[in-house]
């Protein structure tokens, strides 16, 4: 994952999933909760404090709940609209300093999601969105690859 940090000029790559309580989204259940599962920051980034991001509530978050992100548009904000867009998830990421953030869902090989999130942060404006595209299929081939789309 670090050579995505390079590619994308992201600072911060991190991986958000859904579940309620021990089962994930898959079961059919309407999701409520989230774990933050993956972060890779750059050399001398901070990291997330993960407990943060334990079994929280996706309720109190407006990005999560999104209509453009449910239909796995990649969604991009600078520092300003994220703050807009979702006054309390930049509260939370505030101590890391981004100036920039992508976010997209993760979508099994039929095009559904797998209840994963993708988000990488920069300190700049200059996030590659095309590097963040790439990086987001790469991962589902992993997804789909491991046998979870069997599952469900």
């Amino acid at each position: 994952m670090q050579k995505y940090l390079q590619s994308t000029g992201s600072e911060y790559i991190f991986l958000i999933e859904y579940h309620n309580g021990s089962e994930n989204i898959m079961n059919g259940i309407q999701f409520c909760r989230f774990d933050l599962t993956l972060e890779v920051p750059a050399e001398n980034s901070k990291y997330v404090p993960v407990e943060k991001f334990r079994d929280d509530i996706v309720a109190r978050y407006d990005i999560l709940l999104s209509e453009d992100l449910g239909k796995n548009k990649l969604l991009y904000y600078t520092q300003d609209k994220f703050e807009k867009a979702d006054r309390y998830l930049a509260q939370q990421m505030g101590y890391i300093n981004a100036k920039s953030y992508a976010i997209l869902n993760l979508k099994d090989i039929r095009g559904k999601a797998f209840g994963s999130i993708l988000c990488v942060s920069t300190d700049n404006e200059q996030l590659n969105l095309l590097a963040v595209h790439e990086l987001a299929i790469n991962l589902e081939n992993i997804f789909n690859n491991s046998g979870i789309e069997e599952e469900y």
